[in-house]
């Protein structure tokens, strides 16, 4: 099925995502933190967290216009991400995210999908 242009405009529903000092540890784990590292991974010395923690909460608005858009997510490449970060990120807290369809581009042999997210932490200034 090809991808519906029309979708250009689309916003997702707000997803919610509660996470806690044991997710950001194993996020730390599995992007590969060191020993040298150990403000990520005790809790006794923080936890810090990675500022790239902040995709995490953008993947179920994301997938959810991916979907809407009539393309094959099988055949979908991700081709490039960026994040702001205006604060660090606390070791527990709740993320809310909603994404927008920007623009849908058919590029003759493949088609561009443009995503932006905002994700906000509620009662967080």
């Amino acid at each position: 099925m090809p991808l519906d242009p029309s979708c250009a405009g689309l916003t997702s529903s707000p997803h919610e995502l509660t996470y806690g000092v044991r997710d950001v540890i194993l996020y730390a784990l599995g992007i590969g933190a060191k020993a040298d590292e150990l403000d990520y991974l005790y809790e006794g010395r923080g936890p810090k967290v990675f500022p790239t923690f902040a995709v995490v909460p953008a993947f179920p608005p994301v997938l959810e216009l991916l979907r809407k858009t009539g393309g094959n997510l099988a055949q979908m490449v991700h081709g490039a991400q960026t994040i702001r970060i205006e604060k660090p990120i606390p070791p527990e807290g709740t993320f809310v995210t909603v994404a927008r369809v920007e623009g849908v581009y058919d590029m003759k042999r493949l088609v561009q999908v443009l995503v932006s997210t905002s994700t906000l932490q509620p009662g967080r200034c």
